[in-house]
């Protein structure tokens, strides 16, 4: 009697380790498909993409939110509690240029006029792969689902090591995508790896990012922290964490109000520390 009811035991055991086994391998898969480019439809991204607002159309509705600021602090906690604040934030979704068949917004090094530049613009998804991009940003639909979707991609290291980072933490995307969809900010605020190890500034420097229409290029180069960012939108939120100051570093974007809408012509990231606590 006793060596039947262990024999059934073991196979209770046997089925559950199968069970959750599986289940993991399940959910690995899943969450992989948030980090690799190969995994993404071409076409629902492509007509997804193009459908975003310009960058000044998506500032005025952030800054018609009556939850933003209380939304920031629920999401300062969540990214320092899973020790992430080193490397992720939120950028403020918006089109940078349009896309084609077949391609995505990805961020690459390289030197213009001999100047070290951080470049994004429209890839072959197989171009970009080859050039070792990953996805770097994220925007959730706020359905049932709360699907994770692509925003743009890069191959900065700093960007390869914070994604490993949030592989590790898959219960982070849940928590993220489910404020943002409670606060109705999904569609304006994206969940993303900030940190870049190929073009670092200092303290008293800016990045400024001059985008060309004719090139349809977004060029980001480091410039002296006393240029003028009046005229600006701030696109990206940085958290720091508990062993540093508490305070926000504001990336902003100048535009032309006579510029053609949809096509901001300058991209400044201050990263002169404002104070937010």
């Amino acid at each position: 009697m006793i060596k039947h009811e262990r024999k059934n035991i073991e196979k209770v055991i046997r089925l559950s380790v199968a069970f959750i086994s599986t289940l993991h391998l399940s959910m690995s898969t899943a969450l992989c498909g948030h980090f690799e480019l190969d995994s993404i439809d071409k076409e629902t991204h492509k007509i997804r993409y193009n459908s975003l607002p310009a960058v000044e159309e998506s500032d005025a509705l952030l800054k018609g939110s009556s939850q933003f600021n209380s939304f920031l602090n629920e999401a300062e906690e969540i990214v320092t509690r899973y020790e992430l604040e080193p490397a992720v934030g939120l950028r403020l979704i918006h089109r940078h240029f349009t896309l084609d068949e077949g391609q995505l917004m990805a961020e690459e090094y390289d030197s213009i006029d001999n100047v070290p530049s951080l470049v994004t613009y429209a890839h072959k998804f197989e171009e970009a792969e080859a050039k070792g991009a990953i996805p770097a940003s994220w925007m959730f639909s706020g359905s049932s689902q709360d699907e994770i979707l692509l925003f743009e991609a890069s191959n900065d290291p700093a960007v390869k090591t914070g994604s490993l980072k949030l592989q590790n933490s898959p219960e982070f995307f849940d928590e993220m995508g489910k404020i943002l969809t409670e606060n109705n900010l999904h569609h304006l605020l994206s969940v993303a790896l900030l940190k870049r190890d190929s073009l670092v500034a200092e303290e008293s420097h800016i990045y400024m990012e001059v985008n060309s229409r004719h090139e349809q290029k977004s060029v980001v180069q480091i410039w002296d922290g006393t240029s003028d960012s009046s005229n600006t939108i701030s696109t990206s939120w940085a958290f720091k964490g508990p062993r540093q100051q508490k305070c926000w570093p504001i990336m902003k974007c100048i535009w032309v109000p006579d510029y053609p809408k949809g096509a901001h012509r300058y991209l400044l990231v201050d990263h002169t520390w404002k104070q937010y606590k």
